[in-house]
């Protein structure tokens, strides 16, 4: 297990877009510009949350997301922006913008699972359970074995 000793709120920030692909010089570019677009984030929430949020916004916009949970929307966003090169493609809009970009929008529509209906459980009557002989399927068993070990 790796231990992080977090030190400021940059340094949360820069952990949350490592894993979205962000590295290098490239990275700490974007840590100070969501930094910079998150402003003086002190409401004691998660940061993570509060990142997370930004694009779920956007997103929530869209008709096809309207009845999806957040944390599924925040999901297909990062899969999304993983899965395109997203650090490489759109950097930092989409925490900097107020609107995610028309060609990403279309991606987390395509990645869109439909919702599967409600689930409905309900109660199994008891089925009679039919033997099938074991006794002698299990004395044919044994026999067979104490041959095959005679021999």
């Amino acid at each position: 297990m790796v231990a992080v000793k977090v030190q400021s709120l940059k340094d949360i920030i820069r952990a949350y877009l490592q894993n979205l692909g962000f590295s290098g010089q490239k990275l700490e570019a974007a840590v100070e510009d969501v930094a910079a677009c998150a402003g003086d984030y002190s409401d004691g929430g998660s940061i993570v949350d509060f990142l997370d949020a930004l694009p779920v916004s956007h997103m929530r916009r869209q008709r096809k997301f309207a009845g999806m949970p957040d944390y599924q929307i925040a999901a297909l966003f990062k899969l999304v922006f993983i899965e395109n090169d997203g650090a490489g493609r759109w950097g930092t809009l989409p925490w900097c913008q107020k609107e995610l970009p028309t060609e990403m929008l279309a991606l987390t529509e395509r990645y869109a699972a439909d919702m599967l209906p409600a689930y409905k459980a309900s109660r199994m009557e008891a089925q009679p359970i039919e033997s099938l002989r074991p006794v002698r399927w299990f004395t044919r068993l044994f026999r067979r074995r104490k041959h095959h070990e005679a021999a």
